[in-house]
């Protein structure tokens, strides 16, 4: 049961609910337009907000439950958590049921921590440091959505690697971060080559 958890989670993190909103909605097939990408803010571009927040609600919960469901049956098993939740993480990026193309791994990657932090109380601070973060940085930028998620994932990925060092966190939840961070920058590839050309974006149109 615990290893098929992993594809399990895998398939669920593959449900492309962005990209079935829109087209339900909209009629619109979200990876012609805007990035290409099949997360919320791909989905607020066609849709608008409220059906942008349904989808980025979706996105996290694929990847909490499987994730909770690994951390409440077998709480003392990290390495298996963090598998589980980087399988919805892969699945949400590479989904099966778009040709192995998806989002940008941000809400899978929140919905993943949280659950986490549920048997991690010290996660909690790294999403908060990580979540304060994103919203000044999405003040700063005035909404450069890749400016937020690049600048929420990074702080989360150096405050985890402090807790790790003093002790307070487990390096395998802290490795887990920080590779997930690491995989959400890649992710982001396309976006940093716009920030450096100064050609990204406002999600907020200025």
């Amino acid at each position: 049961m615990r290893l098929l958890l992993i594809p399990i989670s895998y398939l669920l993190g593959s449900i492309p609910f962005g990209w079935l909103i829109a087209k339900l909605a909209k009629g619109v097939d979200i990876r012609k337009i805007g990035s290409g990408a099949t997360g919320a803010t791909n989905t607020y571009r066609a849709t608008g907000i409220r059906l942008a927040l349904l989808a980025g609600v979706l996105d996290i919960l694929k990847a909490a439950v499987p994730t909770l469901l690994a951390v409440k049956k077998w709480p003392k098993e990290q390495r298996l958590h963090i598998l589980v939740a980087s399988a919805a993480i892969t699945g949400h990026t590479k989904s099966i049921f778009l040709g192995f193309h998806g989002g940008k791994a941000v809400s899978t990657t929140a919905g993943a921590a949280i659950a986490l932090a549920t048997g991690e109380k010290r996660l909690w601070s790294v999403i908060q440091v990580a979540t304060s973060g994103a919203i000044g940085a999405f003040t700063g930028s005035r909404g450069i959505v890749s400016v937020t998620s690049l600048t929420g994932t990074a702080l989360a990925a150096i405050y985890s690697g402090l807790l790790v060092l003093q002790g307070k966190l487990s390096k395998v939840y802290g490795l887990g971060v920080i590779t997930a961070v690491a995989y959400i920058w890649l992710m982001h590839r396309e976006n940093i080559q716009r920030l450096l050309r100064r050609e990204e974006k406002s999600i907020l149109g200025k």
